[in-house]
């Protein structure tokens, strides 16, 4: 019984390695199949990735190199040799003002037009002073009138309740240059500017007004006779400025009439008796060191119950 066991065991191992031998060699064949398989693969990766560690490849990127330094510099470098790609202004450049921006100076018609009547400063080599009107009684307080070739204004009449006055030097950007006949006649002004533009005070002007003091600033002026006709308050009369001529007395009919002061040249007429009726007893002062009174009074003083006073 023991030897039918023991030969039955041989036979089943001797059965066993037989089925093995093949199963192993398929298995060897396989292994191999797959590795052969598997090549291709492989070398169709190292042609599409090449190794950094071969020759080649440490050429290609070599090459590569300069290409990219070479483009790094054309970014920092200006272009100036193609129309198409101008060197590019600063970006802080002061760019030129736009034509809606620029200053119009060929057509007057685009320009904010100014007043046509101010009165501008005067230009280089013009003589033609302005004068200030900051103190001067408003346009208002008169009547006036433009002379017919618009070149200057006229005061007619003045309207104003004012005791004291100062003539304005413009109306309307235009200079204020006459006083016209009864401007101020019959009037409650009691003291008086006349200023530097005006060149006329006109016959009775002044007449039968209530005027004590009167300063004449005009650096051009022709009083008319009559002018201050029947200001019986009138006491004082200064003329601060040259240039004054008289084509007749004045300040006839005025009793009061203290002094008239000249703190400038010698007035241009002959005689005395152009300003002053001959039974005045008014004191002429006139300013140390101005013109031609040496010669006035020289002219003056013989026939005339006249003083004349030389002031500091």
């Amino acid at each position: 019984m023991k030897r039918i066991v023991a030969f039955i065991l041989i036979f089943v191992l001797l059965m066993t390695s037989a089925c093995t031998k093949p199963n192993d060699e398929e298995s060897a064949e396989s292994i191999d199949t797959n590795v052969g398989a598997e090549q291709p693969n492989n070398n169709t990766d190292n042609a599409q990735i090449p190794d950094t560690n071969e020759p080649v490849n440490n050429q290609t990127e070599q090459n590569k190199q300069p290409v990219q330094n070479n483009t790094q510099k054309e970014d920092n470098q200006p272009n100036t040799s193609t129309p198409d790609n101008q060197q590019k202004e600063p970006e802080n450049k002061v760019e030129e003002p736009k034509e809606d921006n620029k200053t119009n100076t060929t057509t007057p018609d685009n320009q904010q037009k100014e007043p046509e009547n101010k009165v501008e400063e005067p230009k280089d080599g013009d003589k033609t002073p302005v004068y200030d009107d900051s103190n001067a009684t408003p346009a208002s307080d008169f009547e006036y009138t433009m002379k017919k070739d618009d070149t200057y204004i006229i005061l007619k009449n003045y309207i104003g309740n004012k005791k004291d006055v100062v003539t304005p030097n413009y109306i309307d950007g235009y200079p204020v240059k006459a006083i016209a006949v009864t401007c101020f006649a019959n009037t409650c002004v009691e003291n008086i500017v006349i200023s530097e533009n005006i060149e006329i005070i006109s016959p009775n002007a002044f007449s039968g007004s209530y005027l004590k003091t009167a300063t004449i600033k005009s650096k051009s002026l022709v009083a008319y006779l009559y002018s201050f006709e029947g200001c019986t308050l009138l006491e004082s009369v200064t003329f601060m400025y040259g240039d004054a001529e008289f084509t007749g007395p004045p300040f006839f009919k005025c009793p009061n009439l203290k002094e008239i002061v000249f703190l400038c040249d010698a007035p241009k007429c002959a005689t005395l008796s152009a300003i002053l009726p001959e039974n005045s007893k008014t004191v002429i002062k006139y300013k140390k060191d101005t013109k031609g009174w040496d010669y006035f009074i020289e002219e003056n003083k013989q026939g005339w119950n006249r003083e004349f006073v030389e002031i500091n």
